[in-house]
């Protein structure tokens, strides 16, 4: 049994991160092992992996002694719904199901058996070429771009101090621009596809302002979102293409 609290505040930050991953995956893994709480979830045909880490989220964390390592796999869409209703202090609680008590109210939500997605864990990636911190703000607004305007797959490119972006449809519609990056010295020059709905679900709704972005030529895509109270890593696939 595991037993947390949060304040209006933390509760927030907390809703805002269900609400975006229930945006991407049915259900998630809530682990704790060795005094580490996190969720980790994979989807998307294997595609998209994502890791969040409890950091200082809660205001009250207590455990069952003996307990060193424990999994609650969830129905992301109707735990969101359950705690979408409560607005002030709340007390949930992990066990044989999730109980999340709001002031008077109380709701229930089962677990149920992640079965293959046990003990999943992001990949170490070995071969990055280049990382920077970027705004969220220019990269949701590239995605937006892309969505409204061009096609289903984006080439990022880096060179000197810049974030190169390119997306074509079928039609031969195009989207293509750069956003400037703070990084002192000029970046390796690669080049890596992702598809855009992966991208969108990675970045659009992540309850974050700034992020660091991790790349390689043709290799996943590292994204890291941090501050006191959270820390979110997702990993996207590349989607490997013969055209230039």
């Amino acid at each position: 049994m595991i037993e947390v609290t949060m304040g209006k505040d933390k509760f927030s930050k907390f809703k805002s991160t269900i609400d975006y991953l229930s945006n991407i995956f049915i259900e998630a893994n809530f682990v704790y092992t060795d005094g580490t709480f996190k969720i980790a979830e994979i989807g998307g045909e294997n595609a998209l992996g994502i890791e969040v880490t409890f950091k200082k989220i809660f205001d009250g964390f207590s455990v069952s002694e003996d307990n060193k390592h424990i999994e609650f796999g969830v129905l992301l869409p109707e735990f969101k719904k359950a705690i979408s209703r409560c607005k002030e202090d709340v007390i949930i609680k992990f066990g044989d199901l999730f109980e999340i008590i709001g002031g008077k109210k109380r709701y229930k939500v089962p677990v149920i058996e992640m079965y293959d997605k046990k003990n999943f864990k992001l990949p170490e990636l070995k071969d990055i070429k280049v990382s920077f911190e970027i705004e969220l703000s220019e990269l949701k607004e590239m995605l937006e771009d892309v969505n409204a305007i061009s096609g289903d797959a984006i080439l990022f490119t880096t060179k000197e101090k810049k974030l190169f972006f390119s997306s074509e449809n079928y039609k031969n519609s195009k989207c293509e621009g750069e956003i400037e990056l703070d990084v002192k010295e000029n970046l390796q020059e690669i080049k890596s596809k992702f598809g855009t709905k992966f991208l969108s679900d990675m970045f659009l709704k992540i309850p974050f302002e700034k992020a660091k972005i991790n790349l390689g030529d043709d290799y996943p895509l590292l994204s890291e979102f941090e501050d006191e109270e959270l820390k979110i890593e997702a990993i996207l696939a590349p989607r490997i293409s013969n055209e230039d």
